[in-house]
């Protein structure tokens, strides 16, 4: 250890030219993404803050760091001591990098991923119905001789399905999702297909129960 450190104070002090160069980086439990590298602090500091690329795919140990490193440069020639560090540093037929100084974080911030908030929404709101009537994901409400068929889930569901095998009157479809897997596949088709007594509620994270289950108790009553 303490030959390794010998070695580079030798580098560093041979070195002509140095420049600090930040890196920000999205890291995660599959892959490391960087999102940027480079010498201006301004720029390190804007993708950082303007990062919203999160994977679709579950995981709970995402991150979004920013550190900075000292890069120690020496001349390719001699007489090239007049090229600016801040201009050349990264262009090879000038500067020769010889060593890198250990990072110092400057940032580090737990990223959650994009259903994490309205999935726990979702279980709570599936909590309140399945305590009214048994069931979290699918109820039929009983109101006289009407039926109601109160689906709730974190994706769009295929409405070809509903119309082929739902037995009830009504059909009320609350999604709760910051990313809903299936709009892409069953979104215009249900807005085309839907008919009048099918309703759609859509929710993501920033939502509350509140607001959810009086949403569909304005349908349920319109329906008495």
């Amino acid at each position: 250890m303490k030959l390794t450190n010998i070695l580079k104070s030798i580098l560093n002090e041979q070195a002509d030219a140095s420049i600090m160069v930040y890196r920000v980086m999205f890291e995660t439990s599959k892959e490391n993404e960087i999102i940027y590298v480079g010498i201006d602090k301004t720029k390190a500091i804007k993708a950082l803050n303007g990062f919203d690329d999160i994977p679709d795919y579950w995981d709970d140990n995402m991150h979004l760091v920013m550190e900075s490193f000292i890069h120690y440069y020496k001349f390719i020639e001699d007489d090239m001591n007049d090229f600016p560090i801040d201009i050349y540093y990264d262009d090879d037929s000038v500067y020769e990098l010889i060593n890198i100084k250990e990072g110092e974080m400057i940032h580090n911030r737990k990223i959650h991923p994009k259903n994490k908030d309205s999935d726990m929404l979702l279980n709570d709101v599936q909590d309140y119905y399945e305590m009214l009537y048994g069931h979290r994901k699918y109820n039929k409400i009983m109101i006289g001789d009407k039926c109601i068929q109160l689906r709730i889930a974190n994706h769009t569901e295929n409405i070809m399905n509903v119309d082929k095998y739902d037995d009830c009157n009504y059909h009320i479809s609350v999604v709760i999702a910051n990313l809903d897997k299936t709009i892409g596949r069953f979104g215009v088709q249900n807005k085309m297909e839907r008919r009048r007594n099918e309703y759609e509620l859509r929710y993501d994270g920033n939502d509350n129960i509140d607001d959810i289950v009086m949403d569909v108790n304005k349908i349920i009553n319109s329906i008495m």
